[in-house]
C-alpha cells in the first residue's frame, strides 16, 4: 500500500503494478530433482531426460526426397537486402546463445556483416553444410506446472536458444520455404498469430 499511496496519480497506475511486482519473490529453482542435488548431475539427468533419438533415414529415401525439392525449389539464395531486414526485424533482449552473441551485436554492425552473413549462408545452401559451432544450442528446462513438484523431471519441458547466426538464417529459410510450401490447415503450433490453443477454439 505504500506504493500506492506514493503513486497517487492514475496515469501512474501501470508503474505501481510494475513496482508491486518487482517486491514479490521469485520461486527459485528446487536444490534437488529426481534426488539429484549436483548442478552437474541435475544438467546430466535433463540431458538424457530430453534427448531425441534421430531417425535413420534410408538413403533412397533421401535421394527422392532431394529429387522433389530440386524440382519444387529454384535455387536458394540470400541477398545482403534479405539478411539486413531480417535482423533490422528481430527483437531485442532476448536471451544469446552459446556463442553469447545477441541480435543487438548484429544491430550494431549490421552495415560491414550483413554481405558476410549473405556469403555463409549462401555457401552454407549451396555445399549443403551447416557450422557445428553455428547450430550449437543451449537447452534449458522451464517449469510446467508452478504449482506441481518442481522436484519431478516430467514437470519440465525442454527450450533451445540457438546461436543468432542460426536464428537470421532460420528465419530467411522460413521465409522462402512458405513461398512453396502448404501447411495444413490443422497445423497450430510454430505459426505466426496461432497456438495450439487456437485448435480448440
Amino acid at each position: 500500500m505504500d506504493i500506492l499511496a506514493s503513486t497517487p496519480d492514475v496515469k501512474q497506475f501501470g508503474r505501481f503494478w510494475q513496482q508491486t511486482n518487482r517486491q514479490n519473490a521469485r520461486a527459485g529453482l528446487p536444490v534437488e530433482v529426481r534426488i539429484k542435488t549436483e548442478s552437474q548431475n541435475i544438467a546430466n539427468m535433463f540431458k538424457i531426460h530430453f534427448r531425441v533419438e534421430t531417425l535413420n533415414i534410408v538413403d533412397q529415401t533421401q535421394d527422392d526426397a532431394q529429387d522433389t525439392v530440386d524440382r519444387r525449389i529454384d535455387p536458394l539464395s540470400f541477398s545482403v537486402c534479405e539478411v539486413n531486414d531480417v535482423i533490422r526485424s528481430m527483437k531485442r533482449g532476448r536471451s544469446p546463445g552459446c556463442d553469447g552473441l545477441s541480435v543487438e551485436h548484429l544491430q550494431y554492425t549490421i552495415v560491414r556483416l550483413s554481405s558476410v552473413l549473405s556469403m555463409l549462408y549462401n555457401l552454407c545452401v549451396s555445399h549443403g553444410y551447416l557450422p557445428d559451432a553455428m547450430m550449437m544450442t543451449v537447452v534449458v528446462p522451464i517449469v510446467k506446472n508452478r504449482t506441481g513438484d518442481v522436484a519431478d523431471r516430467f514437470n519440465y519441458r525442454p527450450i533451445s536458444i540457438a546461436t543468432i547466426i542460426a536464428k537470421v538464417l532460420d528465419s530467411q529459410l522460413d521465409t522462402h520455404l512458405n513461398k512453396v510450401t502448404k501447411i495444413h490447415d490443422a497445423q497450430f503450433g510454430f505459426e505466426p498469430e496461432l497456438s495450439t490453443e487456437s485448435a480448440i477454439i
